[in-house]
């Protein structure tokens, strides 16, 4: 599934079975230093990838294009990913806290 994000310009090819396109389509443009928290898992298929598991929080050490970035989790190993699998942890973290203001009140 390919989604067009007309305010950057850019094509993201994102997993089927995506349900938060309206996240992905909302997200500023990523910059070296960046936080990003994962919202789908990601297995390395090259060894000069990144593999990491949703919820995983990834630094970006280098800004490859619109569709790869180059991270880090935990301070490990850098590898490249791709971008529309990560939402910056600021944002995700005001999704968690939006969702449980509504479940509370």
């Amino acid at each position: 599934k390919q989604c067009i994000n007309a305010e950057y310009g850019g094509v993201m090819t994102l997993p089927e079975d995506d349900t938060r396109r309206g996240e992905i389509d909302q997200q500023p443009p990523v910059k070296v230093g960046d936080i990003l928290r994962a919202i789908y898992a990601f297995q390395a298929e090259t060894g000069d990838e990144l593999s990491f598991e949703e919820g995983d929080i990834i630094k970006v050490t280098e800004y490859i294009n619109e569709e790869w970035l180059k991270g880090s989790v935990s301070g490990g190993p850098e590898g490249l990913f791709p971008s529309s699998y990560g939402i910056p942890a600021v944002l995700a973290a005001g999704a968690i806290a939006l969702e449980g203001d509504s479940a509370g009140g």
